[in-house]
């Protein structure tokens, strides 16, 4: 008898132990869900199988490494940074960029952008519309207008739409209003493969810059993509209750997190 009770809690150990979660610790659970991303072939949420040792705040020292920029890999067909742009932990917003400029500022407006001549009707690259400027119909920024490649090099770019599309629909993600108690909000991602069940993206909810003032910080967040054209940008936009694909004017300054192939 006291044989079978033995082999039976190494049992459940083990069990246990093949958990896989999308939460790290109790901070991150949401008080609402509304994503239908989540697990749903068991009827449970990802913090109903936490792991004690799922903490990935260890990742940023020791983690995955490319060209000297620390990633998760989610077995997706990119690999994601762990951190953006100007930024040294998952949980800080960093650089703030309008889309197609590579150095960070902190005055954002048409008066100042790089790729106009003073109004949003003036634009001078990536265009198609003669209402709205020179008209060349590039559609995806050049490397040269990357600021993911220029800033970090190697292997590093900004994402396409459809890798952020691929980032929402093919992982398990939510809102959480304090990561690692950091008091940050933001969204995390996580894979639906259990191979990558090790790796936790989080992406802070860094609001926005126009003129000299930054907005909506721990509300929304606002993540340029690679793919425009036109005075308004598509770009990956994900606030309490949803993550999706918004527009914004480029002139904008908005948060990068970057990808690798």
């Amino acid at each position: 008898m006291f044989k079978s009770k033995i082999f039976l809690l190494l049992f459940m150990g083990l069990v246990s132990s093949t958990l896989i979660s999308c939460v790290d610790d109790e901070e991150d659970t949401p008080d609402v869900v509304e994503n239908n991303n989540l697990p749903s072939d068991n009827n449970q949420n990802p913090q109903d199988n936490q792991n004690p040792q799922d903490d990935k705040t260890e990742q940023i020292i020791g983690g995955k490494v490319l060209d000297g920029h620390h990633y998760v890999d989610l077995g997706l067909s990119v690999k994601w940074a762990q951190c953006n742009i100007g930024a040294l932990k998952p949980e800080q917003s960093g650089s703030y960029f309008a889309w197609g400029e590579t150095s960070p500022k902190t005055k954002f407006s048409w008066a100042n952008y790089k790729y106009c001549n003073g109004t949003e009707e003036t634009l001078t690259k990536y265009n198609s519309s003669s209402s709205y400027g020179v008209v060349d119909d590039l559609d995806k920024l050049e490397k040269e207008d990357d600021a993911a490649a220029v800033n970090w090099g190697g292997a590093w770019r900004m994402p396409t739409k459809a890798e952020c599309q691929e980032l929402i629909d093919e992982t398990y993600n939510y809102w959480t209003d304090n990561y690692k108690s950091t008091n940050i909000a933001g969204y995390v991602f996580c894979s639906k493969d259990e191979k990558y069940a090790s790796d936790t993206l989080f992406i802070p909810a860094a609001g926005y810059r126009n003129a000299n003032q930054t907005f909506d910080v721990n509300e929304w967040g606002n993540y340029w993509m690679a793919d425009g054209k036109g005075s308004w940008i598509s770009l990956f936009c994900f606030w309490e209750n949803s993550v999706y694909m918004n527009f914004f004017e480029r002139s904008v300054g908005h948060t990068i997190r970057p990808v690798a192939d």
